[in-house]
């Protein structure tokens, strides 16, 4: 998911600042850019520092510096070579495009060389340069758009050495295709223009100072002081802008890459920014609202409601029980086989084999005597609790009689007296 220009550049100016600043990393940064510089003249090493970068911007992303821990990933197996692979293989594609970009470029200047001709026009190049500006848009587009759609490619390697230059390449299309291109763009952008500023006041200050002082004797003086300002400010001022682009390139990567199939942390099969539609975020979100109060604290169960489900309880576990009566008995050969056959084979007497036999019907005589007895036992909790019921139920109609006849009887009472007198 991208999180937007502003959030990965700001926070990564301030972790940059304070790892070469508050955490003294502003002379280990100036080592690791000159062995950069050194190093980019040959493919082969270009190549390590390309993935030894992705490990720096992680160190700085921690708000620490290190020179020597930052090449432990390059030195992983299969991990160089697929870097190398890649950029020559990326470099062939980039040559591949230019080329049929000016092919078309060709086609189209011939065909304005042509109308230059049909109309009679004695200047030919305003045709060819007319009809041929289409192609020098596309190229300018092609050369700024393809870098970065290839940026992933060290975080890649870096974050999954066994992945093979293929991959690389089809995931970083797939990866900056959705989204992030614009975001890396305004990255790169910024801190090429905060350089940028430097070199402009740089320049500013020498136009006015020669403008003022040219010919004096203060002029030499001004300009070099001036000059030796300005470079301090860069170079103070430039690491914290280079790192920061180093570690908000790295976290937009970190968060566009991200996907269900990982291989340590990098999603070879499907690598792009996910799109959520604001109304499936309102509808997640009133779901956790759904569940009334019912739901999570359970009333309480009503009397008759309880009795009634104890009665069917009982009712079920009679049937269960009835059914396990009505049930034929078990064979005893089954139950009686595994003991045969732990035994050592013997031939069986008869009055052995009539021994057997009593004792399995007794057992199936004792199987039946205590399923019995549970019945009764059931139904005599049942008759029981019928008659509570009815006792409670006789009970109450009594105690509304009464409270009905208390009444009349003081009526009866009283006309009574009345008629004595």
């Amino acid at each position: 998911m991208n999180r937007g220009f502003c959030y990965y550049y700001g926070r990564a100016v301030k972790k940059s600042a304070a790892a070469i600043y508050k955490n003294k990393g502003f002379f280990k940064y100036y080592i690791y850019l000159f062995m950069e510089l050194l190093a980019r003249s040959t493919i082969i090493f270009s190549a390590v520092f390309d993935i030894s970068d992705i490990r720096f911007a992680k160190y700085a992303d921690k708000q620490k510096l290190t020179v020597t821990q930052s090449f432990t990933s390059a030195g992983r197996k299969g991990a160089l070579g697929t870097m190398i692979l890649t950029i020559i293989l990326e470099a062939f594609l980039f040559l591949a495009g230019v080329m049929l970009i000016c092919v078309f470029a060709a086609l189209l200047g011939a065909v304005g060389y042509a109308v230059s001709f049909a109309v009679r026009s004695a200047d030919y190049r305003i045709f060819i340069a007319a009809f041929a500006a289409p192609a020098a848009l596309a190229l300018v587009a092609y050369v700024v758009i393809l870098p970065i759609l290839l940026a992933p490619t060290p975080y890649i390697i870096e974050s999954n050495p066994e992945v093979t230059a293929g991959e690389v390449i089809a995931l970083c299309m797939q990866t900056m295709k959705t989204r992030g291109k614009w975001t890396l763009f305004m990255i790169v952008f910024v801190t090429a223009l905060a350089v940028g500023v430097f070199g402009g006041l740089g320049y500013g200050g020498f136009c006015l100072i020669e403008e003022f002082l040219f010919g004096t004797r203060a002029f030499e003086a001004v300009f070099i002081i001036w000059e030796v300002a300005v470079f301090i400010a860069f170079a103070l001022a430039f690491p914290v802008f280079d790192g920061a682009r180093r570690i908000a390139t790295v976290n937009l990567f970190a968060d566009i890459c991200a996907g269900k199939n990982r291989i340590e942390g990098v999603n070879i099969k499907r690598c792009k920014g996910i799109k959520i539609d604001p109304e499936e975020i309102e509808n997640g979100l009133s779901e956790l609202f759904d569940e009334t109060e019912e739901e999570i604290v359970p009333l309480p169960e009503k009397p008759a409601d309880k009795r009634r489900r104890e009665r069917e309880e009982r009712a079920a576990a009679k049937l269960k029980q009835k059914e396990i009566y009505e049930q034929p008995p078990k064979p005893v050969k089954n139950e009686a086989q595994p003991a045969i056959e732990e035994l050592p084979q013997v031939n069986l007497q008869p009055a052995d084999e009539l021994t057997a036999i009593e004792q399995s019907e007794e057992q199936t005589e004792r199987v039946a005597e205590e399923n019995a007895a549970e019945l009764e036992t059931h139904a005599a909790l049942d008759l029981e609790e019928q008659k509570e019921e009815t006792a409670s139920a006789e009970a109450a109609a009594v105690t509304e009689n009464t409270a009905l006849g208390e009444p009349a009887e003081a009526d009866e009472a009283a006309e009574n007296a009345e008629g004595r007198e």
